[in-house]
């Protein structure tokens, strides 16, 4: 559809103008995306930001009850404090949560479309640019709004809902109000860019409580940011776009929610590319085990991470580094939380040291909020609350900036350790529900549950030399359980990219006769958007692959044997993203099975 040129005319009189010379906007540039950098466009230096997520002015969106609220009482302004810190800590830049309900508060299907937006609220997002371009900081607006629209007070519109015929009605609402957002910053540079939509989620959950936090789906949501992009570049064809990804732009999901080709394109609503591109894919990345930003303290993950926590926050990040290297795109990780410990703080310098800054990842702290303000409890990830400073300091020693276009060129790849020696933390950092599973000890890779058919599995047996270390993975299997013979599945928590290794690795010692049928399989973890997905999130469920392989193992008794096996032979090319290995005794022989060393080798 053509842009109304008369509606764009009045609007740019009405909205533009107030805010010029409000800002120093000579003190910054605009940005293009070329390969997987962020360039400026004066002087074609590719830039890495180093951001700050500053909260108050999304706050209330969980709270249906208490819609629109009341600035200073359900939402507020970060501080001007809370800029200058981020200035003094070495960040160029902060991303700033807003929601997007109070720019057009009481809108409903059957209305005409807004023509401007609500004056106090994007007053407030004025004011807030000023504070950060006052402090030298660009600004990332975020609309925090979790693929929600609150028509008003109890009341809840889904922008990805198909039991709602209003939906579309909806979609076209929020493409408006970025084209007037785009409109009224079009020619601000404080202005960094736009977040069209935090961590677009999955599905409805029906709830009578009227202040429960519903998840709307997320599985239309590649074409409602596509929708978004167009209706901005009708208006600015200058500021960058960032775009997250389905299922929370989880990093560790983010290939097996959304693909591993771009998925958007950067279009006006006439189909006209804007080149050079300026598009950013923004995922989210957190440390804790369960995957969740929770960190739990009855687990211990207040006070540092558990397991080999480098293996795991690997496997988080490359299906995202894998998604920027096959597609040429920058990527910008939009939130990035730890809590307050100088363990943690050391996991999020080695993040930097070998992941964010060598691939030249630019990245944004969660968060920064009032303290006094906080309306999550305990806010245990508010950088305001850490009297160590530990978050910060990692920001500090990795500033953003300039760079030479150089540094990594391609993925760096290690083994991926499915079971090697169980590490075992303190008694009082396992829960009761998780006591006895590998998930606590070896992440991401967890044996304990994933055995089934009545395989007893050991993790630490010690009663045979281990091929290293002091213990191995004892299997006994039960040829009599129900459904056929019995097997056991180390089953990965996110799912991994096979493409990225070359075969499946492991150590194994016979026992009694030494005649084993194994039989070797893979499964390939769902989408969040399969079609019959009603389960939660985690662990995500699995299809068989259809490839197998027997191996029909003759060796000499009690000794360790290494078997190679090509991950040509157990994976689907159509689905190279596996979350379990499953080792199956197809034999008569019940004599265990001890397991060594099992890796995928790149």
């Amino acid at each position: 559809m053509r842009p109304n040129l008369l509606l764009l005319a009045a609007l740019s009189a009405t909205l533009i103008a107030p805010l010029q010379g409000a800002l120093p906007s000579q003190r910054f540039d605009y940005f293009h995306a070329q390969g997987r950098h962020i360039v400026a466009d004066s002087s074609k230096e590719p830039m890495l930001f180093r951001c700050l997520n500053l909260g108050g002015l999304e706050f209330g969106s969980f709270m249906r009850n208490d819609y629109p609220g009341v600035e200073g009482t359900n939402y507020f302004l970060p501080r001007p404090q809370d800029f200058f810190k981020a200035a003094q800590a070495g960040m160029n830049c902060v991303r700033i949560p807003f929601e997007w309900s109070r720019l057009v508060p009481g809108w409903h299907p059957g209305r005409e479309l807004p023509s401007s937006l609500a004056q106090e609220y994007v007053e407030h997002l004025d004011q807030t640019i000023a504070r950060a371009a006052g402090q030298g900081l660009q600004v990332v607006l975020d609309a925090h709004s979790f693929l929600k629209y609150w028509p008003g007070k109890n009341q809840l519109a889904c922008l990805d809902d198909p039991n709602d015929p209003q939906e579309t009605v909806y979609r076209r609402l929020f493409a408006r109000v970025w084209k007037l957002i785009a409109l009224r910053y079009r020619s601000q540079p404080a202005v960094l860019g736009y977040d069209l939509m935090n961590e677009p989620v999955r599905h409805t959950l029906g709830s009578p409580d009227p202040n429960k936090v519903e998840l709307c789906q997320s599985c239309n949501w590649h074409e409602i940011a596509q929708e978004a992009i167009e209706a901005i570049r009708d208006v600015d064809r200058r500021h960058l776009i960032f775009v997250e990804g389905r299922n929370f732009a989880l990093a560790s999901h983010w290939t097996l929610e959304n693909g591993f080709d771009a998925f958007v394109i950067d279009r006006d609503s006439q189909g006209k590319k804007i080149e050079p591109p300026r598009l950013v894919y923004s995922p989210h990345l957190y440390f804790d085990l369960a995957n969740k930003s929770k960190y739990l303290d009855e687990r211990g993950e207040r006070k540092g991470p558990i397991g080999p926590w480098k293996e795991y926050l690997r496997d988080r990040l490359m299906p995202v580094l894998g998604f920027s290297f096959d597609n040429q795109v920058p990527i910008f990780i939009g939130e990035l939380g730890v809590p307050c410990s100088p363990q943690w703080g050391g996991m999020l310098k080695h993040a930097f040291d070998e992941y964010f800054l060598p691939y030249r990842l630019s990245t944004a702290l969660w968060n920064y909020v009032d303290p006094e303000r906080c309306p999550l409890g305990p806010c245990p990830l508010n950088v305001a609350l850490c009297e160590g400073g530990y978050q910060l300091q990692a920001l500090q020693e990795h500033r953003g900036g300039p760079y030479r276009m150089t540094g990594r060129n391609r993925i760096s790849v290690t083994d991926s350790r499915i079971f090697d020696e169980p590490e075992f933390p303190s008694e009082e950092s396992m829960s009761s529900e998780g006591a006895g599973r590998l998930d606590a000890r070896v992440h991401p890779w967890d044996a304990g549950l994933g055995s089934f058919r009545r395989a007893d599995v050991q993790l630490c047996a010690a009663d045979r030399p281990a091929f290293s270390g002091d213990c191995s993975l004892r299997v006994d299997f039960d040829s009599t359980s129900e459904g056929g013979y019995a097997a056991v599945k180390l089953i990965h928590h996110t799912g991994i990219d096979s493409r990225r290794y070359r075969s499946l690795r492991f150590r194994i010692l016979l026992t009694g006769r030494a005649r084993q049928n194994l039989k070797i399989s893979t499964t390939s973890p769902r989408s969040d958007c399969d079609q019959d997905r009603t389960d939660a999130i985690y662990p995500p469920r699995y299809e068989w692959q259809p490839e197998l392989r027997d191996y029909l193992l003759r060796a000499t008794p009690d000794r360790w044997h290494e078997v190679e096996v090509p991950l040509a032979d157990v994976i689907n090319p159509r689905k190279p993203i596996l979350n379990g290995i499953v080792f199956q005794n197809m034999g008569r022989d019940l004599d265990p099975i001890y397991f060594d060393d099992i890796r995928l080798v790149h």
